[in-house]
């Protein structure tokens, strides 16, 4: 019996331990947005945005992803707030961690999913939208 809780409680620190390595506040320099639909819209930009994540794994994936957005002298908040549904993929050698989402404006639910990604080295912050375009953000660690 002592070996069975001992085990539990190693599975469930190791697992809270884990989804935390990367919770934390990043500044990124840069943004790239890649439109599947039309691809004049594509644009390679410098941002000085901040991006919050708070993400636990355990006993299912919950928390959120706040990007806020900073232009001329104005800030906006855009939250991503996970459903549960956590994946872990391989692109070009290395790990991504994907999130499915509700995108939040305004404090207000949009009807709206989306796909949140962080890589395994923490370089990296990508939105998947559901009409196939993507954003991605660089990370710092703040």
């Amino acid at each position: 019996m002592k070996k069975t809780f001992y085990f539990l409680l190693i599975f469930i620190f190791t697992n809270s331990v884990f989804s935390q390595e990367f919770n934390g506040v990043y500044s990124t320099d840069f943004t790239n947005f890649l439109s599947k639909e039309n691809p004049s819209k594509n644009f390679s930009n410098p941002d000085k945005s901040i991006i919050s994540i708070d993400i636990y794994d355990y006993p299912k994936p919950s928390g959120s992803i706040t990007l806020t957005v900073r232009q001329n002298g104005e800030s906006a908040n855009i939250k991503f707030v996970l459903t549960g549904e956590k994946e872990v993929g391989y692109i070009d050698g290395t790990t991504y961690i994907t999130y499915k989402a509700y995108i939040y404006l305004l404090n207000q639910k949009s009807q709206t999913k989306c796909t949140v990604a962080v890589d395994s080295k923490l370089t990296t912050f990508v939105i998947l939208y559901e009409n196939g375009s993507t954003q991605t953000w660089d990370l710092k660690k703040i």
